[in-house]
């Protein structure tokens, strides 16, 4: 899978963005690593791991201020080389939605992979592979921390640390 970034017109804030995929284990610090060539990020180096983000298309890069990346929603995302993402799957991510669109990625796995969109009705944010799992807990405008775990029956979607909504993804 290529897991990629392509926020819904969200930031990415200058927190930690910690991906944990089965044993491997990627670390991204906001405020580390980013290297910004003409309009916005070219390249996200992890703290820790190997797999960096990296855009080579300049129109396709967000933006970088203050330890803050952020995406127009429509063309511009960072992507890693291919590497397997295999259940169980953790994913972590600070973020802000500045708007709302229904069905714009937050993050996401290539083919097939598991992902985080926004859903109608607003502000509905649901975990996804070929099931899904709402939560209405991150309110737009607000930023908030984002816990996914994709394990069979075990899955889940935590806002905020509050109450994790569950269920099966497959």
């Amino acid at each position: 899978y290529d897991p990629f970034l392509r926020s819904s017109k969200a930031i990415y804030s200058g927190k930690a963005l910690p991906w944990t995929l089965g044993y491997v284990t990627e670390f991204w610090d906001g405020l580390t690593g980013i290297t910004v060539t003409g309009q916005g990020v070219s390249t996200w180096v992890p703290v820790k791991g190997t797999h960096n983000f990296t855009q080579g298309t300049d129109g396709a890069r967000p933006t970088y201020s203050n330890g803050v990346l952020t995406f127009n929603g429509s063309d511009e995302q960072l992507a890693t080389g291919s590497f397997d993402i295999n259940q169980p799957c953790t994913v972590g991510v600070v973020v802000q939605q500045i708007t709302f669109t229904n069905g714009d990625v937050i993050w996401r796995g290539l083919t097939n992979a598991v992902f985080v969109r926004q859903l109608d009705p607003t502000p509905t944010i649901e975990l996804v592979q070929t099931t899904t799992i709402p939560s209405t807990d991150l309110a737009v405008g607000a930023f908030g921390s984002v816990i996914s775990v994709a394990n069979g029956a075990s899955s889940s979607i935590k806002v905020n640390g509050l109450a994790p909504a569950t269920g099966t993804i497959a």
